[in-house]
C-alpha cells in the first residue's frame, strides 16, 4: 500500500538540495532555527550530522522523486527520547502521498534508533503541522506562550509527545510497519 514511500541516506553532494528546502518559503519560517544560504555551511553541517551517533536523517523519496527531510534527534539518552524535524521541500508532490513521510520516520525512531518517546515542538502558527501531529498518534503535553514572556512577535510553541507503546497500536490504522530502510519492524 506505501510501496511509494522510500528514504535515502544523506551525502554532502545533498547539500544545495537540502539548503534550497530549508530556506524555502513554505519551510523556513516554521523551523526553531535560523538558517542562512552558504553552501559550505551547509556541506559541513551534513557532514558533522552524519558522524554524529545522536542524530539520524534522510532524504523523503515519494516514487522514487527526493521531495523532503527527515531527521531523529535523541536529546535524552538517559530516558532514551527523541525528537523529529520533518518537511517536504518539493511542493508538486500530492499531499495525498507526502501526509505518510512519518510511518518510516516513527518506525525508525522507535523500533531501529530505540527512543522510547518522542516529544516534538511544532510552533503555534504552524497550522497543518499542528493537525498532523494529532493524525500521527501524538498528544499536546504543554504550550509555551512566547507573548507570556514578552516576545508578542514570536509565535507560542506547542509540545506533543508520542509513545513507543502508543505509536505500536497507532500505527496498526496505516498498516506499515518498515523503517528508514525498508526493514521490517517488530508488528506484535
Amino acid at each position: 500500500m506505501f510501496d511509494f514511500l522510500s528514504y535515502r541516506t544523506i551525502a554532502e553532494a545533498d547539500a544545495e538540495l537540502i539548503l534550497k528546502w530549508r530556506t524555502a518559503p513554505h519551510v523556513a519560517p516554521y523551523m526553531l532555527s535560523k538558517v542562512d544560504w552558504d553552501l559550505c555551511q551547509q556541506r559541513l553541517w551534513i557532514r558533522e550530522c552524519n558522524a554524529r551517533n545522536d542524530f539520524f536523517h534522510r532524504i523523503i523519496r515519494i516514487n522514487q522523486i527526493d521531495v523532503g527531510y527527515c531527521s531523529i534527534t535523541v536529546f535524552d539518552s538517559i530516558n532514551m527520547v527523541g525528537q523529529l524535524g520533518v518537511y517536504i521541500g518539493d511542493l508538486d508532490v500530492p499531499r495525498a502521498l507526502s501526509m505518510y513521510n512519518f510511518l518510516g520516520t516513527q518506525n525508525h525512531a522507535f523500533y531501529t534508533v530505540g527512543v522510547k518517546s518522542i516529544k516534538n515542538r511544532i510552533k503555534g502558527d504552524n497550522n497543518r503541522t499542528l493537525k498532523m501531529q494529532t493524525f500521527n498518534g501524538y498528544i499536546e503535553i504543554s504550550q509555551n506562550s512566547a507573548q507570556g514572556q514578552g516576545r508578542s512577535s514570536e509565535p507560542s510553541l506547542k509540545e506533543f509527545e508520542l509513545t513507543k507503546e502508543r505509536w505500536h497500536e497507532f500505527r496498526r490504522k496505516f498498516g506499515y510497519f518498515r523503517d528508514w530502510d525498508g526493514l521490517g519492524t517488530d508488528c506484535g
